[in-house]
């Protein structure tokens, strides 16, 4: 009954204002209509290569690196980057920095004239309202020479056109050093294409169990009730926190029966990793979990050292 309440209390806000958030507000996301505009093709002036830069964020950002924006406490901005509670993203391919030369001049236009040098191109999997499927998209990102603050400033969509989005903050969190030493890039294909077979859209339902549902897989479980547990959350539709999880869950299964990690069980790798279900999981409450686990989180770049 709590959970169909506070659904309809979700519906009745965003029926009372809209699904798309005003331009120019605090809580506008990624993949709501308003605050974007569209360009031509990205590909008919923007090329892609390896260009030497102060800012190591390829030294940084690896797949399976999560992405996180913190959030407001706006209601309207639930299931969107920026919006209520928070959101997350999975980074599913190394990143790659923008040439700069005199057609990609072209791409600080259409950016709304953020100073968006140097810019860099990575793949992310998400999970956002008003979208059906999971979401997948080349965002844009800015490594501020200065500070080293990360921001997203714009996307290439699924028809190669170059989207203009506010800026936010980005923190990168990274797995633990054991982890991510062991990474195998053809296992993590192979998990989100299965996925992607199966993918579905982002509900207020999950949402609302979220608010509501404790997310935590005890130490007390089982190895059977763990793996049991966890594909079962794996079949709810999701929400931003679920793309995550389920991705890293399903990995560490795959991997445990290819006897990866000293021969540790998929249990075992998940509740030392990532503890927590993926159809109740807030943004916050995953953080907090990864924090536990000794995930690292990265609120800017740090600079390359400079050759002598």
């Amino acid at each position: 009954k709590a959970l169909g309440s506070a659904r309809a209390l979700a519906a009745r806000a965003l029926r009372s204002r809209g699904s798309c958030l005003p331009l120019g507000g605090g809580c506008t996301g990624f993949h709501a209509l308003a605050g974007r505009r569209r360009s031509r093709s990205w590909d008919s002036f923007c090329d892609v290569g390896k260009v030497a830069s102060r800012m190591g964020l390829e030294r940084v950002m690896a797949p399976g690196d999560i992405l996180c924006v913190r959030g407001g406490n706006d209601l309207m901005g639930v299931g969107a980057v920026g919006g209520f509670l928070g959101h997350v993203m999975l980074v599913v391919s190394p990143p790659k920095m923008i040439k700069q030369d005199s057609r990609s001049r072209e791409i600080a236009k259409a950016l709304q004239g953020h100073n968006v040098w140097p810019l860099w191109k990575v793949q992310t999997m998400e999970s956002t309202r008003g979208t059906e499927g999971l979401h997948s998209a080349a965002l844009l990102l800015h490594a501020d020479s200065a500070t080293g603050e990360l921001t997203a400033v714009g996307e290439v969509n699924s028809r190669g056109e170059l989207v203009s989005l506010d800026c936010q903050t980005i923190e990168v969190w990274q797995p633990p050093e054991q982890l991510r030493a062991h990474v195998n890039p053809d296992l993590m294909r192979e998990v989100i294409g299965d996925m992607k077979a199966r993918e579905a859209s982002w509900s207020f339902a999950t949402a609302a169990r979220a608010l509501l549902a404790p997310s935590w897989m005890g130490q007390h479980y089982d190895a059977s009730l763990v793996l049991q547990e966890a594909r079962r959350c794996w079949k709810a539709k999701p929400i931003c926190t679920s793309v995550v999880i389920s991705f890293w869950q399903r990995y560490f299964c795959r991997a445990a029966q290819m006897g990866a990690f000293c021969g540790s069980g998929s249990a075992d790798l998940i509740l030392r990793w990532m503890p927590v279900k993926a159809d109740r999981t807030l943004p916050g409450e995953l953080l907090t979990s990864l924090l536990r686990c000794g995930w690292k989180m990265l609120p800017r770049v740090p600079r390359s050292r400079s050759r002598s």
